[in-house]
Formats: structure tokens, C-alpha cells, sequence
């Protein structure tokens, strides 16, 4: 989602918004950084139980791999937002600081995108990856009308509202598929 928002966001505004967007939406991803460790060991297993049909482990280990996800990434949400003035300030200097309302934006995308990144590997790894596919594009479509209305309205919080959107949206299709 993040290089559409760009290309809107270089299309819509300065380059500057361009830079601001993408040290936010970087620096958000601190949140994805321990449920990645999680997600990196369920491939394989979500793989193997399904060709074995045991279908109940996935359900299981999903349900706890968001629970796991979670665990790690809200907390890394809640203190990105309440220190992201900061931060922003020490390390890219003072003209990053107005992107934090953007930044506390994308810390909630990055919270969407755990668990969709638990869904989207269970359909995935269990034969459904077109349905994984189905959810991705949608996702990815609402992200893109959003961009076109809401950039040239509220410049780059627009965009990550968009990306937070349309990545909800996208992840609720999954979990529909993957309830089937």
C-alpha cells in the first residue's frame, strides 16, 4: 500500500510530503518488526497440517499467532505514538515533526496489517492463495479511491487513512474466506 500512497501523494503534492510520508510510514513498521519473528515459522507448519488435514491446529495457531502479534505490536503502537514527537525530532530533524499525526495513523495500519499478514498466511499455505489474492486486490483498490479523494483533501494523514481503510477492509474479506 505504501508505494501507491507515494505515487498519489508525489502526484498530489510536493516531494517533501513524499519525504515525510515514507519516514512515517517506515517508521511505523517497528510495530511488524517482532510479529514478523512469529509469522516466519508458520509457513510451514500451517503447509504441513493442511496436507495432513489437520485443519483444527491452523485455527488454533492462527488464533494464537494474532493473539502473539498482537501482544507485541500494540505495545510497540501505543509507545511509537506517545514518543513519536521525539523521535521524529532526534533523528530526522524538525520538519519530520508534522507528520506526526500520520505516524500515529500508520502505527494503526501496522496493527491491521498483523493480523492480516496471520490471515493471509493461513489462506495462503492452506491451498486458498487466490483468496488471499481476491482480499489483496481489494484492499489494494479501496486504498487507491480513497487516495484520489482524500491526499488532495487532507494531504499524506489522507493517505494513511486510506492504507488503514482499505487494509481493514481487505483483511475482513480474508477472514471471511478463511471462516469458509
Amino acid at each position: 500500500m505504501g508505494y501507491a500512497d507515494t505515487l498519489f501523494i508525489a502526484h498530489f503534492m510536493t516531494n517533501a510530503d513524499v519525504g515525510i510520508y515514507r519516514v512515517m510510514l517506515n517508521f511505523s513498521t517497528i510495530s511488524l518488526f517482532l510479529a514478523n519473528a512469529v509469522y516466519s515459522t508458520l509457513a510451514p507448519k500451517i503447509s504441513n497440517w493442511y496436507e495432513n488435514k489437520k485443519i483444527s491446529e491452523i485455527s488454533n495457531t492462527i488464533g494464537k499467532s494474532i493473539n502473539y502479534g498482537l501482544l507485541l505490536g500494540i505495545p510497540a503502537c501505543v509507545g511509537g505514538c506517545i514518543l513519536c514527537e521525539s523521535l521524529l525530532w532526534i533523528f530526522y530533524g524538525e520538519e519530520f515533526v508534522s507528520g506526526v499525526p500520520t505516524a500515529c495513523v500508520l502505527f494503526l495500519f501496522q496493527i491491521v496489517c498483523i493480523v492480516n499478514m496471520f490471515i493471509s498466511c493461513a489462506l495462503s499455505n492452506s491451498g486458498f492463495i487466490k483468496k488471499t489474492f481476491f482480499g489483496t486486490v481489494i484492499a489494494l483498490g479501496i486504498n487507491i479511491v480513497l487516495n484520489i479523494v482524500l491526499i488532495p483533501e487532507f494531504g499524506i494523514i489522507g493517505a494513511a487513512i486510506g492504507s488503514l481503510i482499505g487494509t481493514a477492509i481487505g483483511c475482513g474479506v480474508c477472514i471471511i474466506f478463511l471462516r469458509k
